[in-house]
């Protein structure tokens, strides 16, 4: 390639359980590339596994956006949320579950987290789903399970937002429990939002801070009891406490932005060309 340099950007490796030869190209293919970019701890060290040079890999995670700022009021929450979405209730407590419909993305898990809340607790809150369906079929399911679980009134599809950061901004809790994960972005952004986080106890999640409570994607009885404690205390809380938590977390957003990315990037790519 003469004078040119390549650097490559790897964010998953889903490619290498389709073919056994898949292998075998990441190992020569990365031979050409003066860097390889990872944007997970996972992907290094798949890298490794293949025989690349750790000393050729450079870890750079993915930059995040966040909201802007959140409400500082109920009554203000209130107001976003009538904008945002008028047809759900606005006087519960909001899960968010931001993720594409996907069976991998474990939104079938959180139905049966949310059957097994006692009644006095499914009647405060709202678990609401933003994101398309990527796997056909998927949304039909869902539903079914919805209705075999009656849990219709606890549950709303708002499908494909170009909105995510209003979502952050005026939902109360954040929820994934996803199957697997590379570099989850969703979480990210809600740790930015000041959300209180809760996360299936997965490889992929285990980068974030240990307040964030994890579940298991069995469900277990400990974890519907610890679901429900954190629920509760959620509720309880006045919203001038999540304003003053997304103050805080300024140092999160500044080191998991798109800008402190970017700066990376620059920083490689000049320390490629010197």
């Amino acid at each position: 390639f003469g004078n040119i340099k390549i650097i490559h950007t790897q964010h998953s490796f889903i490619h290498l359980s389709k073919k056994a030869r898949h292998r075998f190209y990441e190992r020569l293919f990365t031979c050409f590339a003066a860097k390889v970019v990872v944007i997970s701890e996972s992907a290094r060290e798949m890298y490794v596994s293949l025989g690349l040079n750790p000393g050729k890999i450079e870890l750079i995670q993915n930059g995040a956006s966040f909201p802007a700022a959140v409400p500082h009021s109920e009554v203000q929450k209130q107001e976003m949320r009538k904008e945002l979405a008028p047809e759900l209730d606005s006087r519960r407590c909001w899960i968010l579950y931001l993720a594409r419909i996907n069976a991998q993305k474990g939104q079938s898990h959180a139905l049966s987290l949310l059957f097994e809340l006692p009644q006095e607790i499914k009647d405060k809150v709202l678990l609401v789903f933003v994101g398309q369906e990527s796997s056909h079929g998927e949304l039909v399911l869902l539903q079914n399970k919805i209705n075999d679980l009656k849990l219709a009134s606890q549950v709303a599809f708002v499908g494909m937002s170009t909105e995510p950061m209003k979502w952050l901004a005026v939902s109360d809790v954040y929820l994934s429990l996803s199957e697997f994960e590379g570099m989850p972005l969703s979480p990210i952004e809600a740790l930015g939002a000041a959300l209180p986080v809760v996360l299936s106890d997965i490889p992929g999640h285990a980068m974030f801070p240990s307040e964030c409570l994890r579940l298991s994607l069995s469900i277990s009885t400990s974890d519907c009891a610890a679901f429900k404690v954190f629920l509760e205390d959620i509720i309880k809380k006045p919203q001038i406490e999540r304003a003053s938590a997304f103050d805080v977390a300024s140092d999160w957003r500044s080191q998991n932005g798109i800008e402190n990315m970017a700066r990376q990037y620059l920083k490689l790519y000049q320390m490629v060309n010197s």
